[in-house]
This record gives C-alpha cells, sequence and structure tokens, in this order.
C-alpha cells in the first residue's frame, strides 16, 4: 500500500518527534520582580558580551543553573533571534528605569551559570 520509503520517511518523522518532546526544557518564570541592578558586559571584559540582572525577590526556578533562585539572571547580547537580546535588555531597562515590575521567563543557562532570559513581560 505504502512504498518503503514512505515509511521510512515517517518513522525518522516519528522518532524525531519523540527526540525533541523528551529532550524540551521547561521554562521557568520569575513573576512581578524588581530589578534592583543591571550589569552590562561587552565581550573584550572576558565575559559574554550580555546584560546581568539583579532582580528581587529571589524566585526559585527549575533550570540547574549555578546562580538560580539566588536573584540573577542573564540576557545573551550574541542571540541573532528576534527580539535579539538588545531588545530585551531595552525592555528590562525601560520597566526599571520607570519603577516597574516585570516578568522574566528563563530556559536553559548561560553556560551553566546564570538562567537565560528569553522573554521579558513589562507592566505598564
Amino acid at each position: 500500500m505504502y512504498g518503503l520509503r514512505f515509511v521510512a520517511n515517517m518513522l525518522k518523522i516519528m522518532v524525531l518527534t519523540v527526540f525533541m518532546a523528551a529532550t524540551a526544557e521547561a521554562a521557568s518564570t520569575y513573576a512581578s520582580v524588581t530589578v534592583v541592578r543591571l550589569h552590562v558586559f561587552q565581550a573584550s571584559s572576558g565575559a559574554n558580551p550580555g546584560t546581568l540582572i539583579i532582580f528581587s525577590p529571589a524566585i526559585a526556578d527549575s533550570e540547574g543553573c549555578t546562580k538560580s533562585g539566588q536573584g540573577y539572571a542573564w540576557i545573551d547580547w550574541t542571540s541573532t533571534l528576534q527580539p535579539d537580546g538588545k531588545a530585551l535588555y531595552t525592555t528590562v531597562l525601560a520597566a526599571a528605569m520607570a519603577g516597574k515590575k516585570l516578568d522574566l521567563v528563563v530556559g536553559g543557562c548561560s553556560q551553566g551559570y546564570y538562567p537565560l532570559v528569553y522573554q521579558v513581560v513589562a507592566y505598564p
């Protein structure tokens, strides 16, 4: 009924789908936090270019980074996905300057150390 090539391709798709679902990382959200400090690093500093966000209150997460649950998050400026790290930083900076709370959504770790921000929700 179906050709051997079709069945083989369907099996590949099913295996990839199961593999991707099994390896997907869960995200954590630091809800309604206040930015305490922002540290901006350029590549020549020896660190990756990006921004370290120090926020309060410290909220537990499931990321397993060295600094997880301690009130730290990292924005990677080398990301080319949109919105890129600079756009995320701009949103955090605007909220911090206005004294507004925000949500930081993180997934994974920056070099195993800081939880990595990939979404920012600013409250008006």
